[in-house]
């Protein structure tokens, strides 16, 4: 039987799970390296959302244009700037705080905690402008509502994904930017199982490429994975 979502949250609440438990928290100003390439890497997810990539269509279909234009013409200055971020960043110690300097840094930081100010700002643009959000969260909740009728166990479920597509009218551009990444990503595995030629009604007991995400050992959420 698949996982639905009235269990998922019964399962969440009495475990006191919440999605910062899955979800990195956003650095801020003193990131790391690493973590400054995260962020460059996940404005790259996002604007490829908005693309043509690998296969993989646009959220905003045919019939959304002129959006769909003006979402691509945004998406492409996204993706303009991250060559810079990442010859900045090649150079940097690994775990060396204060990586980039410091109108870089604020630049990256604001492109996720900015205001909606027209199109200033893409990456906000995408995610909070009313016309181009609804694509954006109709997608996410679409993926999620897959996952889950594919999914008989827990640990199939990507629990980012299941948070943001919950509480998206709530959700930070920065856990927006989390959720459509984990959708695209849950999408692109859902198509590479097909071609693979599983065939199952559930693809819980396939390679799913959420069993390593972290979970507290003593969470009500391991024992009720372990008895479905």
């Amino acid at each position: 039987m698949p996982v639905t979502p009235e269990q998922v949250n019964a399962i969440m609440a009495a475990s006191g799970l919440g999605l910062s438990h899955f979800l990195p928290a956003f650095p801020g100003r003193n990131m790391t390296k690493a973590e400054a390439e995260d962020l460059v890497d996940l404005r790259e997810h996002v604007a490829e959302c908005f693309l043509l990539n690998r296969g993989q269509r646009p959220i905003i279909p045919d019939d959304g244009a002129p959006l769909r234009r003006d979402a691509e013409a945004q998406a492409r200055k996204l993706m303009a700037g991250l060559p810079n971020l990442r010859t900045l960043l090649r150079g940097r110690l690994p775990y060396h705080e204060t990586v980039l300097a410091d109108g870089e840094l604020d630049a990256l930081v604001s492109s996720f905690t900015g205001a909606l100010n027209g199109r200033r700002r893409a990456l906000i643009w995408l995610l909070s402008d009313p016309a181009v959000r609804h694509y954006a969260e109709s997608y996410v909740k679409n993926i999620a509502h897959r996952m889950l009728r594919s999914s008989a166990i827990m640990d199939s479920i990507d629990k980012v994904l299941f948070f943001v597509a919950r509480d998206w009218s709530t959700s930070t551009v920065y856990e927006r930017a989390r959720g459509l990444d984990a959708a695209r990503r849950y999408e692109a595995w859902i198509r590479n199982v097909a071609q693979k030629g599983v065939v199952t009604n559930s693809l819980s007991h396939s390679a799913s490429p959420f069993l390593a995400q972290t979970r507290r050992p003593e969470s009500r959420v391991a024992v009720w994975a372990s008895r479905s």
